[in-house]
C-alpha cells in the first residue's frame, strides 16, 4: 500500500511540475499529499456507497421474500382453493351401488361419503327404513335421491348445500 501511494504522489509529482520549473519539490509535495487525501476520500465514499448500495439490496430482496411468503402466497393459494364445496348433483357415480334390504341411514352415509355431500334425515323412524336398490354408474346424486323420493314416498328438501330427507312424499301433499 506504501509503494502504491509513494508511485500515485510520484505520478502526481511529474504531472503538476509547470514545464518552466516555477513549482520546487518542497512546495509540490504538500499540494500532492492534499490531492492524494482527497482522493482517498473519494475512495472511501465510493465504497461505503458500494457497500450501502449491497445492504440496500439484501434488504429489499429479504423484505420481498417476508412479504412473499407471508402475504402473497396465502393469498395466492386461497385463491387457487374451490370456493364452494363442488356441487353433488354434477357427480357421477363411478360404479353401481346396489343395496338389499339396507337402512336408509346406511344408503345417506354412503351418499354422503360417495358425493361428498351433506345429506342428513330429519324423521328417527325413517333411518331404519330397509331400501333395497340399485344405482347405476351414472347416475347422479339428484337421480337418486328423485328414485328414493318415488320409491319409499319421501320428501326431499334442499337447503342451501344441505340436503333433509323427511316422510311424506308427493301422494301426501295434496
Amino acid at each position: 500500500m506504501d509503494t502504491m501511494k509513494d508511485d500515485n504522489l510520484t505520478l502526481l509529482a511529474h504531472t503538476t511540475r509547470s514545464p518552466r520549473g516555477r513549482y520546487s519539490k518542497e512546495n509540490t509535495w504538500p499540494l500532492l499529499a492534499r490531492r492524494l487525501r482527497a482522493q482517498m476520500s473519494r475512495e472511501r465514499w465510493s465504497r461505503l456507497r458500494r457497500a450501502a448500495a449491497s445492504v440496500a439490496v439484501v434488504l429489499v430482496f429479504v423484505l420481498g421474500w417476508a412479504m412473499y411468503t407471508t402475504l402473497i402466497r396465502p393469498a395466492i393459494e386461497k385463491a387457487d382453493a374451490p370456493l364452494e364445496a363442488p356441487i353433488p348433483e354434477e357427480r357421477h357415480l363411478r360404479e353401481a351401488m346396489t343395496f338389499s334390504q339396507v337402512p336408509l341411514q346406511q344408503i345417506v352415509e354412503e351418499l354422503n361419503q360417495t358425493f361428498a355431500s351433506d345429506i342428513s334425515i330429519a324423521d328417527e323412524e325413517l333411518k331404519d327404513l330397509h331400501i333395497t336398490a340399485t344405482f347405476r354408474a351414472d347416475e347422479t346424486l339428484d337421480g337418486i335421491l328423485d328414485l328414493l323420493q318415488r320409491v319409499a314416498n319421501l320428501k326431499i328438501e334442499r337447503q342451501e348445500s344441505h340436503i333433509i330427507i323427511k316422510k311424506g312424499g308427493a301422494a301426501d301433499e295434496g
